[in-house]
């Protein structure tokens, strides 16, 4: 009877831990991308607070990358590149947007070619 119990209680256990790793992951998640519309879209979700690069991300002439929330841009130590005109330039790459907004970039390099 006592094995019994044991048992019973230790499965419980498993499966509350279980569960509460499932609801863990979802509170802050973690999107890996591989080119831009996919890094545009991790940044239009809400639920997604990081960001990893796993190749480089060319950008198309003229074309900015705009963060209107938080999250953290980890670079994974690949590159955002682009070219943009001089008219460009005031703009950049990367544009944030908004306010009370804290953008961190991190692990790796951000070219712009004018």
């Amino acid at each position: 009877m006592k094995r019994k119990t044991v048992f019973m209680l230790a499965a419980v256990v498993v499966v509350i831990l279980l569960l509460e790793g499932t609801a863990f992951a979802e509170e802050g998640t973690v999107r890996e991308v591989t080119d831009i519309d996919n890094l545009r879209a991790a940044i239009g979700e809400p639920s997604v607070e990081t960001i990893i690069l796993t190749q480089d991300i060319n950008l198309d002439a003229g074309a900015a990358i705009t963060i209107n929330r938080s999250l953290t841009l980890d670079l994974g130590g690949k590159t955002i590149s682009g070219s943009m005109s001089r008219a460009q330039r005031t703009q950049g790459l990367i544009t944030v947007s908004g306010d009370n907004i804290t953008v961190t970039i991190k692990n790796g390099n951000i070219n712009t070619n004018i």
